[in-house]
């Protein structure tokens, strides 16, 4: 009886933390540079990062009291912190293994990347080798497109991207082929015209690859019949058997209590870092100021 009023307990918490992770999970709070002690005071709390507070129900709270595991609700903002980072790294933990092979997670993944391929190999023939037909045409028709994949390559080339150098002196028997054709020359093509002629071609096999491609290879199928539910099921089973647990061994108010809620502080420090790596530090003094109001405020 004690360990089903436990998984029930269990359960709640993990729902409720779930529930209030998807719509606002966290809040990023703005802090000071390390050093400065004032800043400190109004911030005690080591993280940047707060997950938004939860008022379990006595009901809830009465049962972890009875099993001698710690109330969220009387907690500090950093351990609400960590005990609440401890549920999330292990959901993510079980996310990942256990319950995307309870799920078939990675075997409907698979079948997108099957299909994938060869979705990319149909449109590359098919779009693609369109694409290049129409940019090595003579007429109005082939300056067009020349100049659409013009803007296309120049577009890749200033987003950083990498593009392939131009390939000179194709096989004497692709030009031959070319001509009987009556299209232009490869080789001859002036550097404008090269880049519009290989723009077209990524143009084409991408176009291709979204629509056509997609839906011959079974693409679109395989993401909605296999891929989003096993995601939806890996994650509630994740969130039930590896958040569930987490937050029993986070809780606790041992040692074994102590090293899990410190995981899960550790957990939402790399958040915070990568998310301050990402801001970088444009918006310091703009933190500064508001730091310095709420230090005036406190006075």
């Amino acid at each position: 009886m004690t360990k089903m009023a436990l998984s029930i307990s269990i359960l709640i918490c993990v729902l409720i933390i779930c529930i209030s992770h998807s719509s606002d999970a966290f809040t990023v709070k703005p802090h000071a540079s390390s050093g400065t002690r004032v800043y400190e005071d109004v911030y005690p709390s080591a993280l940047y990062l707060n997950v938004p507070r939860l008022t379990l129900p006595d009901v809830a709270t009465n049962k972890l009291e009875e099993l001698d595991l710690k109330n969220p609700n009387e907690m500090s903002t950093e351990d609400y912190n960590s005990y609440s980072g401890a549920a999330i790294g292990g959901t993510l933990l079980f996310f990942l293994l256990p319950g995307a092979l309870v799920s078939g997670l990675y075997g409907a993944l698979g079948n997108v990347a099957a299909g994938a391929a060869f979705d990319f190999v149909f449109s590359a023939l098919v779009g693609g080798g369109l694409a290049i037909y129409l940019s090595l045409r003579k007429d109005e028709l082939g300056e067009t497109v020349r100049s659409s994949g013009l803007s296309v390559y120049s577009a890749i080339q200033e987003s950083g991207l990498p593009v392939v150098d131009r390939q000179q002196n194709l096989p004497l028997a692709v030009e031959e082929k070319l001509a009987q054709l009556d299209l232009l020359s490869i080789n001859d093509l002036s550097e404008d015209d090269y880049d519009g002629f290989a723009g077209a071609a990524v143009a084409g096999t991408l176009l291709f690859f979204i629509l056509p491609g997609a839906l011959l290879s079974g693409i679109f199928g395989d993401l909605t019949e296999s891929v989003l539910p096993s995601i939806l099921s890996d994650f509630i089973f994740s969130a039930l058997i590896g958040g569930g647990a987490a937050i029993y061994l986070s809780l606790r108010k041992d040692e074994v209590g102590t090293t899990v809620s410190g995981y899960g502080s550790s957990l939402l420090d790399a958040v915070d870092n990568l998310l301050d790596s990402i801001g970088g530090d444009s918006s310091d003094e703009v933190v500064k100021g508001e730091l310095e109001e709420k230090v005036t405020m406190s006075e």
